[in-house]
């Protein structure tokens, strides 16, 4: 029996780097084949990431960057954009695996790789490369140190800790719902309090705030609005509180219950649910089995207390929480003995597949509603329709566009800045306030297009100057579901 266990617990190592290797191929092909434009999020980042500043006024700066770094792959920009949004999810989940085949061993170990790869934040998420599913490797990375940091005096580990956290601020400040009810968690127990009388939190606080004090500093200067976007302060009735929180709770269990399917088909419902008792019981439960529960819901309730701050969330919140929470059904799953566990990992393997098979249908199968962040948009034709429109009506090469409005012109004008193979600039809804970066004496000497859909307004301007020579389009798609048409203008550059 313990050479069986042994023998496929080295096959388990070997399959370790097959499963996410085989993973990253087909998530990175499968949308780079099939997928018409960018969707929303990675236009929006193109919007912004090509300009290479240290904050933007919704989110700081690290995965509107990495767009921009595609764009640079020329041809294969888009095979490089869903090779990076994957490397983000799919490491993210590969580094919490590998730190828990040391903790709780290759097995459990195992289940929270499948299980993490099935989800849909490694698979059709992280499509639109977003801050979402950039901070998902920094979540790992911060409960990884966390753990080290809080058993532990050396100060090298707390230096990590600082690294974590400071890396993680640049690509949303979500990070912190991790990082407050572990700190929480450190001033409660005993054992891990001590440890603030040392040198090691306060060196890791400073490395932390060192490294992000270039942004902090960028968003004072520029008076941003990455603060204000992040906390999404709304006035809402008791009701609509009641309902946020609610939503956002569900949302979190929802998550839970997804990810714990796999741990119960291989451990068994009955042992599952034995040591999910074991893991929660004070008496029970060991320091890890409260740091990893910490981890996993910490988050969840936090978010979900926010409406009553007057903070509005969103469901895409929970996408980097599915990494403590694979890390505590692991923990979970280590209290159920190994020869059960063994025993249905082949049926967790199969049950595994036919999750990842039913999300490639998110792309595969086109979603049949108006939402511009699951668009059909033909990007090539959509780019070839914005030359020509330029060539016939503007001046010079194309050097600015305008979105008169949001979400789908400033869709449109994402996916054509990236199709370009120059470099433009995207004056976001004419707003300086949303595009800092914008020479107003520049883009007068040079002219912009302007896109709306399905029109642009009439009293729509451009740094006060007007916008002639307008015209609709029907907006290009690959399936040819008809779209809300597309509206191009003008706006001549002013002589001096």
């Amino acid at each position: 029996m313990v050479k069986a266990a042994l023998r496929s617990e080295e096959w388990l190592r070997k399959v370790f780097v097959i499963i996410p290797a085989v993973h990253l191929v087909l998530w990175i092909m499968l949308p780079s084949l099939l997928e018409g434009s960018l969707r929303l999020d990675a236009a929006e980042g193109m919007t912004g990431g090509p300009e290479w500043q240290l904050s933007y006024p919704k989110h700081p700066p690290f995965s509107e960057w990495l767009t921009a770094i595609a764009w640079y792959a020329g041809p294969a920009r888009y095979v490089a954009l869903y090779t990076l949004s994957q490397c983000l999810a799919v490491g993210s989940v590969v580094l919490m695996a590998r730190w828990l085949m040391k903790e709780v061993g290759v097995g459990p170990a195992f289940i929270a790789l499948l299980a993490g790869l099935a989800s849909p934040f490694t698979t059709y998420i992280p499509v639109q490369l977003n801050h979402n599913i950039g901070v998902m490797p920094f979540w790992a990375l911060v409960l990884i140190t966390a753990w080290a940091a809080f058993n532990s005096d050396r100060i090298r580990v707390w230096v990590a800790f600082g690294f974590a956290v400071g890396l993680g601020l640049w690509t949303k400040y979500s990070v912190l719902h991790l990082v407050g009810p572990l700190g929480l968690l450190c001033l409660l127990v005993p054992e891990w309090r001590k440890r603030i009388a040392g040198p090691g939190p306060w060196i890791a606080a400073l490395i932390a705030m060192v490294l992000i004090a270039p942004h902090a500093m960028d968003v004072v200067l520029k008076g941003s609005q990455t603060v204000q976007h992040a906390m999404r302060p709304t006035h809402m009735s008791p009701r609509e509180v009641a309902g946020f929180a609610f939503n956002m709770t569900v949302n979190g269990l929802l998550l839970v219950v997804f990810a714990s399917l796999l741990f119960i088909v291989s451990a068994g419902v009955r042992p599952f649910f034995k040591a999910v008792a074991d893991t929660l019981h004070p008496d029970r439960a060991t320091p890890k089995d409260l740091f990893l529960t910490v981890a996993a819901f910490g988050p969840i309730v936090l978010v979900a207390m926010s409406p009553a701050l007057g903070i509005r969330p969103r469901p895409l919140w929970i996408t980097p929480m599915i990494v403590p929470v694979i890390a505590w059904l692991a923990q979970v799953v280590s209290r159920v003995e190994s020869p059960k566990l063994h025993r249905g990992f082949w049926l967790a393997s199969t049950f595994a597949f036919l999750l990842a098979a039913g999300y490639m249908s998110a792309i595969l199968v086109p979603i049949q509603n108006e939402r511009p962040q699951y668009s059909t948009l033909d990007h090539r034709k959509i780019a070839r329709d914005a030359r020509d429109y330029w060539a016939a009506n503007g001046q010079g090469q194309l050097a600015y566009i305008v979105p008169a409005g949001m979400q789908r012109p400033l869709h449109a004008a994402g996916s054509i800045a990236f199709d370009l193979p120059h470099r433009v600039h995207v004056f976001d809804n004419a707003n300086l306030a949303l595009s800092p970066w914008i020479d107003p004496d520049d883009l007068k000497r040079h002219g912009a297009l302007v896109i709306g859909s399905p029109d642009i307004p009439d009293e729509f301007t451009v740094l006060g100057l007007p916008v002639v020579r307008r015209m609709s389009y029907p907006t290009p798609t690959l399936r040819g579901r008809p779209r809300r048409a597309l509206a191009y203008g003008v706006v001549e550059p002013v002589v001096r």
